[in-house]
């Protein structure tokens, strides 16, 4: 009895600890979306150069996650967290330094790979913890993620009105890295040994074994691409687009809002959990062309809203559904999710960035709706090649 109640205490703050993470790294992300713009005025330099910026963090999230995911399997996900969250800290400072585009970039890249480690190993911890609540944990974290990135412009864009420039969301994040870094040397961490096996519906229902695990690596990237693209270039619609810069970044709190309510709200309800990624994957396709072609503020607004919404609880369910089928190698399965994640970051702003600067915005947009249904397509062939058992979150 006092095992399974330290156990629970353990499991408590650990999603604690994983929630405080999450949501430094959400104001980084948000944070830097509402930078983008003033550092591309200050350092002059258009929507192929935003893309540009963008992908830097996304290619070291890419490139460290799947590094580190692997060590963290041989010498201790507990180990590798603390390394990855100091590679945070040590970015988020190099990007105050004063000076060129190319050490703002290095500051940019040492931050990304250490966020795409903290948050894919964050996720193999929850999973290992206990496997058949994972669903429910991984929401919880992403809704604190949603919430901190809520938060970002509302605090930066603050903060830039009064004087401050568009470093403040690094300071911040280096600042509020300190506490949290001590509680992560503090807390012990479960034993890949100690899974919670899950539960046999979950370890049956929609997993169709290793071999169908590509639609979930696929999907993560086109969801990630198309997530980056709305929040990245957000800033550039409402002032280029619509004429509304005042606008940018109450919309990117609202999406980030609408996401993040979403995303709690999935982590307490009965789904089956690959036919909301699908009607999810659809709606943002739908959501997407329509933004594309409007240029009503109002209507932009409702869009981006409907957009976060239906975007919050993908990555949570893609991510659980591909570790849990995964328990002896958590670490890799979370890194190579995450690998995806940043390669889709990555790659897409530069491809909307290009399109944006040679075509439109509108034409950009219309391509992330072709994702959204790529992916749509992909979890449907999954579906019917697994007969249709679902992954189920399960109310305990």
């Amino acid at each position: 009895m006092n095992r399974e109640k330290g156990k629970k205490r353990a499991g408590r703050a650990l999603l604690l600890l994983c929630a405080g993470l999450l949501f430094t790294l959400g104001f980084e992300s948000a944070g830097y979306q509402t930078a983008v713009v003033p550092i591309s005025q200050q350092f002059r330099f258009g929507a192929a150069g935003i893309g540009r910026i963008v992908s830097v963090q996304y290619f070291s999230m890419m490139l460290f996650s799947f590094l580190l995911g692997r060590l963290a399997d041989r010498v201790g996900k507990k180990t590798v967290m603390i390394l990855a969250m100091l590679l945070f800290m040590l970015g988020c400072g190099v990007t105050l330094i004063p000076g060129t585009l190319g050490l703002l970039s290095f500051g940019i890249f040492l931050a990304g790979g250490g966020f795409g480690a903290v948050e894919g190993l964050s996720n193999a911890v929850l999973v290992d913890h206990d496997a058949a609540r994972a669903d429910r944990a991984l929401n919880v974290t992403q809704f604190a993620f949603s919430i901190g990135a809520f938060v970002s412009p509302i605090v930066c864009s603050a903060a830039m009105e009064r004087g401050a420039d568009w470093r403040v969301p690094f300071l911040l994040c280096a600042a509020a890295g300190i506490p949290l870094f001590a509680a992560l040397l503090r807390l012990p961490f479960p034993r890949a040994q100690e899974v919670t096996a899950p539960a046999p519906a979950a370890q049956s229902g929609g997993q169709g074994g290793t071999r169908w695990l590509l639609p979930l690596v696929v999907s993560i990237f086109f969801y990630v691409g198309n997530e980056i693209g709305i929040s990245y270039f957000n800033g550039v619609f409402f002032t280029e687009v619509l004429r509304r810069p005042d606008c940018g970044a109450a919309a990117l709190s609202l999406f980030w809002l609408s996401m993040g309510v979403s995303r709690l709200i999935f982590g307490f309800v009965r789904v089956d959990a690959e036919r909301v990624i699908r009607v999810c994957q659809l709606v943002m396709a739908i959501s997407l062309a329509l933004l594309a072609c409007t240029r009503d503020v109002l209507t932009a607004l409702a869009l981006t809203a409907v957009l976060g919404a239906a975007a919050g609880p993908v990555w949570p369910l893609l991510v659980s559904a591909a570790v849990r089928s995964c328990p002896g190698a958590s670490g890799t399965m979370s890194g190579v999710m995450t690998l995806s994640s940043g390669f889709g970051g990555a790659v897409v702003p530069l491809l909307f960035g290009a399109l944006s600067e040679r075509v439109s915005l509108g034409a950009s947009y219309l391509t992330l709706s072709a994702f959204s249904l790529l992916g749509f397509a992909l979890m449907a062939l999954r579906a019917r090649k697994t007969r249709g058992k679902p992954v189920c979150l399960r109310k305990r």
